[in-house]
């Protein structure tokens, strides 16, 4: 009988530490171009620079929806400044075919002109943040230099 009891014990103890708070090792570390880690596993040459983070629990399904709420507003508020950002600029999604219409009457230099702004609106929505033209743009769009200055704009 005493046996049972300590069997009994023993098997409660060993349930109790199984069934123990889940705790899941978490690292972070910043890389040498200052960009921040998160995994279970540091890379070798970042162990030094590496912090330990205690993650208790799973988040919940509450705490799942709500983040999910968050990036779906994150990306409403995306979508929403670039589209102020093209209404802005007056660039639209589609690039525009320069040469695309032909003026009746126009001299030479209002033709250059007109070429020039077309080839420019059509580098439009090929423009990055920092200005510069992605490389699909030279599919699409023919490159036109600005007219020589006896051309007044």
């Amino acid at each position: 009988m005493k046996t049972r009891y300590v069997l009994s014990a023993v098997c409660l103890a060993a349930a109790c530490m199984l069934t123990g708070t889940a705790r899941a090792e978490l690292y972070k570390w910043v890389d040498e171009n200052g960009k921040t880690h998160y995994g279970d596993q540091v890379p070798e040459r970042y162990q030094q620079k590496q912090q330990s983070l205690k993650v208790d629990k799973a988040p919940s399904q509450a705490d799942r929806d709500a983040a999910l709420q968050r990036i779906q507003r994150e990306k409403n508020t995306a979508n929403a400044l670039k589209a102020q950002r093209e209404a802005k600029s007056g660039a639209s999604v589609k690039p525009v075919k320069a040469g695309a219409g032909e003026v009746p009457n126009e001299t030479a230099c209002q033709k250059e002109w007109r070429l020039f702004h077309e080839g420019m609106a059509c580098f439009a929505p090929f423009r990055t943040a920092n200005r510069s033209i992605r490389a699909e743009a030279y599919q699409h769009c023919k490159e036109m230099t600005e007219p020589k200055s006896v051309c007044p704009p």
